[in-house]
């Protein structure tokens, strides 16, 4: 048995990363990288990029080695026993570990057809299948419209081959670009030469017919999914944070204090799908208010606003400047001169944000979306970045700054997208 300080499961970009920022700490701890490619870690991008353009193989490598550690290149882990800090590769070798890294990366998605005639591009062996294809001067059928497909499209017509694009977007990055460049991009692969079929799927592949290149989404590993696994078994059936967050644990404790006990303000909505059996809703709220309850999010600046100033139904007509006026006039008679002039620039404040919601709800420049079945206040926005997005964020930076002047709250968070 190999005993390690530092064991690193992956042979990678990461593993490699993870090996240098180790030795930065700890230069002689006993240091084991346990890869399933036969290659030591190197740069990925080159692979459909620069030795696409001429650029050798050496000019790849990572030169990990060299930092006086082991590679066990061309193995697989079979076994993981946490308890007794230990691997078994698929040579029967164990491996014993102080501390454990996992930076396995992820497999291709396979498709339901094609076997070995689909040359799935990941990585250096796929590039070197992928070069002795294309030296044969076949044509050659990219699988998928992504950023990969597009890269190993243009190495390949690059280099003189005959090449065709396949997948079912409308157009090539659709799920990165606009569709309008999306569809443009397509039309500049075509002015190069590439046969682009957006829209279409492929149904089967045979080598007799092309070669066959898939650039298709990943899919975790073994060890991944029985991580994955094992958490979601232990997530209870509700929502749990399993933390009130510290924001709401302030507000109970200091929150009386003030008028607005905390500030819960957002520029997105909360996003309530699940994605992989998970819910969004974690990712969705930065301040719960216990284990099970996310706090409500405000995302309305007028509604914020009035939070903060206004206290009554019945006087949301009135400007908050009207509305203390006279408590202000009497005040300005009883205070120091200096005291006079912060109280101008409080009122000043208020005034000025008061007038820029105003003057954004006219000009229908708020991000809010309110609508009536009758009709609508405005048109449901286009997926992706907001309208207006600059214009909501200042807004509420403003306001959580004049809640923080005015004294009105002394606890606020704000979340300015949801960065799933």
């Amino acid at each position: 048995m190999t005993a390690y300080r530092y064991l690193i499961i992956g042979g990678g970009m990461t593993a490699d990363a993870a090996v240098r920022g180790i030795r930065e700490l700890d230069a002689d701890g006993a240091i084991g990288v346990i890869g399933a490619e036969p290659d030591p870690p190197y740069n990925r991008p080159p692979l459909t990029k620069a030795l696409w353009k001429g650029d050798p193989l050496e000019s790849i490598w990572r030169k990990t080695g060299d930092a006086g550690i082991d590679l066990h290149l061309g193995r697989r882990v079979t076994a993981l026993d946490l308890p007794g800090k230990k691997v078994i590769d698929d040579h029967g070798d164990d491996h014993s570990f102080e501390k454990l890294l996992l930076a396995t990366g992820a497999r291709p998605r396979l498709l339901p057809f094609g076997g070995d005639a689909v040359i799935y591009y990941r990585t250096l062996e796929d590039y070197r299948r992928v070069r002795a294809v294309a030296a044969k001067a076949g044509p050659i059928v990219v699988i998928g419209g992504g950023f990969i497909g597009s890269e190993i499209a243009a190495g390949l017509v690059g280099n003189g081959c005959r090449v065709t694009m396949l997948f079912p977007e409308p157009g090539i990055g659709f799920r990165l670009f606009p569709e309008s460049l999306s569809t443009f991009v397509a039309d500049y692969y075509r002015g190069k030469g590439v046969e682009v079929l957006a829209g279409e799927k492929v149904a089967s592949a045979s080598e007799a017919r092309a070669a066959f290149v898939a650039a298709v989404p990943e899919r975790l590993t073994e060890i991944q999914q029985g991580m994955f696994d094992e958490a979601k078994a232990r997530l209870d059936a509700n929502i749990r944070a399993d933390i009130t967050s510290f924001d709401q644990l302030a507000a109970q404790h200091h929150g009386s204090a003030t008028k607005v006990p905390s500030l819960v303000l957002a520029c997105e909505p909360a996003n309530p799908s699940v994605h992989k059996n998970y819910s969004m809703i974690y990712s969705s709220h930065i301040s719960w208010s216990s284990p099970t309850t996310p706090t409500p999010l405000e995302l309305y600046p007028a509604l914020a606003f009035d939070r903060l100033f206004r206290d009554e139904v019945g006087r949301a007509d009135k400007s908050v400047l009207d509305s203390v006026r006279e408590e202000a006039h009497g005040l300005r008679n009883r205070i120091s001169q200096s005291d006079q002039r912060r109280l101008d620039e409080y009122l000043s404040s208020v005034r000025e944000v008061e007038q820029r919601i105003d003057d954004a709800g006219k000009d229908r420049r708020l991000q809010g979306w309110r609508p009536t079945l009758a009709k609508p206040d405005l048109p449901r926005p286009a997926d992706g970045i907001p309208q207006d997005i600059d214009q909501h964020m200042r807004l509420m930076c403003d306001i959580l700054v004049l809640g923080f002047q005015t004294d009105t709250t002394r606890i606020t968070t704000l979340k300015l997208n949801n960065d799933h």
